[in-house]
């Protein structure tokens, strides 16, 4: 995810915008034998984003790094657009955010404004075709993953309506329809 950089702060950030205990943080991400998530760079892919974040989140968790800090060393993980918005964004401003909240705002500023909007086109339009059982669900999962008001239930419509026929069937023959 650390090493701990002296970090001049700048006439024009607040003081309370850089941890004020670096040296304790650092201590305990270096000594942790937690591996680091792989940097992210901006890359609007959504499985690479989703993978980095989510092992940013286990990373801090498992390093035992207090919550206030993780914000500011989350800077040390990414790269490229991604730290270039961090920069013009985040920077001086971490206090104002907790991790997930700044997850969600680099998702933001890396994907284009309507990836969320295609990617809901695509999960209404998604049919089995070529995957498996498991490969369609798991396709239909990830993509619900992204949209936070696809319910549990959307989600099995999907599945229901997105399998094949002879799916459909085996389902209904095992007492499960489209409207239980």
């Amino acid at each position: 995810m650390v090493p701990v950089t002296s970090h001049a702060i700048p006439k024009n950030e607040p003081a309370s915008a850089i941890p004020s205990d670096t040296g304790r943080a650092g201590k305990l991400l270096k000594d942790n034998s937690v591996p680091k998530p792989d940097k992210y760079n901006g890359t609007p892919d959504w499985h690479t984003y989703r993978a980095f974040s989510h092992s940013l989140m286990i990373y801090f968790r498992l390093s035992g790094l207090p919550a206030e800090y993780h914000v500011y060393y989350m800077s040390h993980f990414i790269t490229g657009s991604a730290r270039k918005h961090y920069n013009d964004h985040i920077l001086g401003f971490e206090h104002q955010y907790d991790l997930e909240s700044a997850l969600r705002k680099l998702f933001d500023l890396c994907f284009p404004p309507d990836f969320r909007a295609r990617q809901r086109i695509r999960f209404d339009s998604l049919y089995m075709g070529s995957f498996s059982v498991v490969q369609f669900a798991r396709e239909l999962q990830s993509i619900a993953s992204l949209l936070p008001d696809i319910t549990e239930r959307q989600l099995a419509l999907r599945f229901f309506f997105g399998s094949k026929p002879y799916i459909q069937d085996k389902l209904s023959d095992a007492g499960y329809n489209a409207e239980t």
